[in-house]
């Protein structure tokens, strides 16, 4: 019996010997790759599948052109999406101009839009005039995107800084658009009347020559049917960038229907005030805040706390190194008339200032730390802190205790025997 079970634990091993071996070889030439945990790698590899025992395959170079994240909104008819343009636009019947940037597919949007949502509807009568084309392939998408938002913002520029044109049309002006969203085609009104202007009153030709001056600009595109631009500012037309746009450096055009887009209307004060409700009783401000309630404004390259900037407007004199004390108990407030000046100030780097006032403990000749009003030395109250502490220890032993009333008994002067508090003690001798 032992022999046999010998000679089957033999067999076993060898058998466990031989499947080794074989997954060995397996592994050696098979062509699978290698399992591997999974982990993050550089953009040109990405991990297939999920879990563990998965290997790494290579895709295909990145292009220029970044994917934007899909909202669920595309165009109808969009021929050639790497082209990416500044389009110029008229509507005879609205009396307007635009100018945007977009693909072929937002220039059929345009053109296919109606009065109402449906299909049996008026075209709303936008035509295509010029395009300026800053990108035409896949590749060189982004930087053309950039570059005609760069000639668009030059044309703005002119439109509402430079000419003061103010925003011609309203929202439920632009019509209707057909779009396809998520696979379904509807009608949705057309985006865009922010960048409109009054048709007449704007010159298309210096407007044109900002976009085509443009850096990054390719090719126009002109309609078989379009008309000439009309030219009415002779000053500009011959000029590259808008007058001040340089010196400007403005990221993001205002489009108003008042036409005070441009900063440069408004004076810093003028900017302050508006900021500013008056009532009956305070001044209150309407800008940004800080946690504690406060204001903060900006007047011209300084800024801080709105009651100072109100106060040196109003008053005529700047507060300097002095606080502002609030009267009225409204952080919010700036009226000057509720804000008195502090005796408290800003010490100056490195200064070491001395308080007018003595030490209140009698005998002592040192000055009081505190500014504006009497008080302890830093020694005196340095005396006073260990004194205190010490009370607060004698307070937690119970063999300081009244045997009577159970107060403290501060042993100082009394006997120590006795464990009486002095009130104990003086009705004691009473009796």
């Amino acid at each position: 019996m032992g022999e046999l079970l010998s000679t089957l634990f033999g067999f076993f091993i060898l058998g466990l010997m031989v499947l080794s071996g074989y997954s060995m070889l397996s592994a050696m030439f098979s062509k699978k790759p290698v399992r591997r945990r999974r982990s993050y790698r550089s953009s040109n590899r990405y991990y297939r599948g999920r879990g563990r025992g998965y290997g790494y395959y290579r895709t295909s170079a990145l292009t220029s052109r970044t994917p934007r994240p899909y909202s669920g909104k595309s165009y109808v008819h969009n021929p050639d999406p790497d082209t990416f343009m500044v389009y110029f636009l008229e509507n005879e019947k609205l009396g307007a101009l635009k100018l945007g940037v977009g693909s072929w597919g937002r220039i059929n949007e345009f053109t296919d839009s109606r009065v109402s949502p449906s299909y049996s509807a008026e075209n709303i009568g936008w035509r295509l005039l010029r395009a300026a084309k800053f990108s035409t392939q896949e590749s060189e998408y982004d930087l053309g995107r950039e570059q005609a938002y760069e000639a668009e913002r030059r044309a703005h520029f002119y439109w509402r800084y430079v000419r003061r044109h103010p925003r011609y049309l309203e929202r439920e002006q632009m019509g209707f658009s057909l779009i396809d969203v998520f696979g379904q085609r509807k009608f949705e009104s057309t985006k865009g009347y922010t960048e409109t202007a009054e048709l007449g009153q704007v010159c298309e030709v210096s407007t044109w020559n900002y976009v085509l001056n443009s850096p990054g600009f390719k090719s126009e595109h002109r309609p078989i049917n379009a008309r000439e631009l009309t030219l009415l500012d002779l000053e500009s037309f011959s000029l590259e960038i808008p007058v001040g746009y340089q010196e400007a450096q403005i990221k993001r055009i205002r489009h108003r229907a008042d036409g005070t887009s441009s900063r440069n209307q408004l004076t810093d004060e003028e900017r302050f005030w508006n900021k500013v409700e008056k009532t009956d009783s305070c001044w209150l401000w309407k800008g940004a805040k800080l946690q504690a309630g406060y204001g903060v404004a900006r007047l011209g390259e300084r800024s801080g706390v709105a009651q100072r900037i109100a106060w040196e407007l109003e008053i005529g004199s700047d507060p300097g190194l002095f606080f502002l004390q609030n009267e009225c108990g409204n952080r919010s407030c700036v009226f000057p008339k509720h804000w008195t000046l502090s005796l408290r100030r800003r010490s100056l780097p490195g200064e070491v200032r001395v308080s007018e006032f003595k030490c209140t403990t009698q005998g002592c000749p040192r000055p009081s730390l505190t500014m504006t009003r009497p008080g302890l030395c830093e020694p005196c109250r340095q005396s006073e802190k260990r004194k205190r502490r010490k009370i607060r220890q004698a307070q937690s032993d119970p063999s300081f205790q009244c045997q009577k009333c159970g107060a403290f008994v501060e042993r100082r002067g009394a006997p120590q025997d006795e464990k009486l508090c002095k009130p104990c003690r003086g009705l004691r001798r009473q009796k």
